[in-house]
């Protein structure tokens, strides 16, 4: 019933048990940092804990940026390549989410092949299982396998990564 009186007003429900929560809020809080001011995603670097402080500002065109100073690790390469929602289009174009489509675009020997595989550094790898983004965990995964390893890549905010861990595997300086 709630469903068909929002689409009679032309709102489209995509979740329809989200409408008895939506009935619930008094107050909510978008943030839209930098769509205002600025059109589109950069990448500017993909980094483990330790490399954070080898971040160095710089200024560009009045804008503050960041440079790092090591390459971009192969492991984070890698998961760059395969941990994302893309697909092609009829004519080659990649297809998703701008943040996905800008992480593997960084990744400058990384192609994707078709649904079921990815072309790194000219070698295949074959997705073995993909799931995608889970709003509960906030996270979206995919096994993997490559040089006949299985591999599993999970990407999500820290906090969120940080659950789904056992707090002793996690470095001293996470949070």
């Amino acid at each position: 019933i709630s469903c068909k009186r929002l689409q009679r007003k032309r709102i489209t429900c995509t979740d329809s048990r989200g409408i008895l929560v939506a009935g619930k809020v008094r107050k909510a809080f978008f943030d839209k940092t930098g769509t205002l001011t600025k059109q589109g995603i950069n990448f500017v670097s993909a980094l483990e804990g330790e490399e954070l402080n080898n971040l160095t500002a710089s200024k560009n065109n009045a804008e503050s940026s960041y440079v790092c100073q090591n390459e971009i690790d192969i492991e984070l390469q890698i998961g760059l390549s395969v941990c994302h929602t893309l697909s092609l289009s009829a004519d080659g174009e990649l297809v998703g989410a701008a943040v996905d489509r800008m992480g593997f675009s960084a990744v400058p020997n990384s192609q994707l092949l078709d649904e079921n595989t990815v072309s790194f550094d000219g070698e295949k790898i074959e997705y073995l299982e993909k799931f995608e983004f889970d709003h509960h965990t906030m996270t979206q995964s995919v096994i993997i396998r490559h040089d006949n390893n299985v591999t599993v890549y999970v990407k999500g905010a820290p906090e969120a990564i940080g659950k789904l861990c056992i707090p002793s595997s996690l470095p001293s300086h996470f949070e």
